[in-house]
């Protein structure tokens, strides 16, 4: 299975694209926001939040030239490693649940990190999110320890284990 990613566009297609498959009752359900996204405020939020950083703008990871996945990637502040440090998110089309793709989807992002010079990728996920807890480990990431995550707009704290994934582990 070959996976390609595709950088996203500041574009209203992609924007639409990508609040339709946050706004799934699952992904919401996984997500540190749990409430459906409104055009307006997200399609502002996508172009502002999304492409803050043009080192790591987002992508589409596309299976026979169909977009069945968006990751979203920041740079990691707050770590004790060597080395740039990234953070990695996945929100998979929700009817590709279920087929096993995630794990390809993720060596993808993380070789994508890796050509850009990071050293360290982290993945933060609600203790909750089991599928995805197993589809990191399976991708390689690592288990680094279990916090409290607070999210800042909302003041909401959630149980998360962080994972990580250094280059040389990837090299497999």
């Amino acid at each position: 299975m070959s996976i390609r990613l595709e950088t996203a566009k500041k574009s209203e297609s992609d924007a639409k694209l990508v609040m339709e498959w946050r706004n799934d009752p699952e992904t919401l359900r996984m997500s540190y926001h749990s409430t459906p996204k409104k055009w307006d405020s997200f399609y502002q939020e996508y172009c502002e939040e999304y492409f803050r950083d043009t080192e790591l703008f987002p992508v589409f990871a596309l299976l026979e030239d169909e977009r069945i996945s968006f990751l979203k990637f920041n740079k990691y502040g707050d770590h004790d490693f060597k080395g740039n440090t990234a953070e990695i998110g996945i929100n998979l089309c929700p009817q590709k649940r279920g087929m096993h793709l995630g794990t390809a989807i993720i060596k993808a992002g993380a070789q994508y990190l890796f050509n850009k010079g990071y050293a360290t990728i982290v993945a933060e996920i609600k203790q909750i999110n089991i599928a995805s807890i197993r589809t990191f480990e399976k991708a390689g990431f690592v288990h680094l320890d279990s916090m409290q995550k607070k999210v800042v707009d909302s003041g909401e704290v959630f149980p998360i284990h962080r994972y990580i994934l250094h280059h040389t582990q990837g090299q497999r």
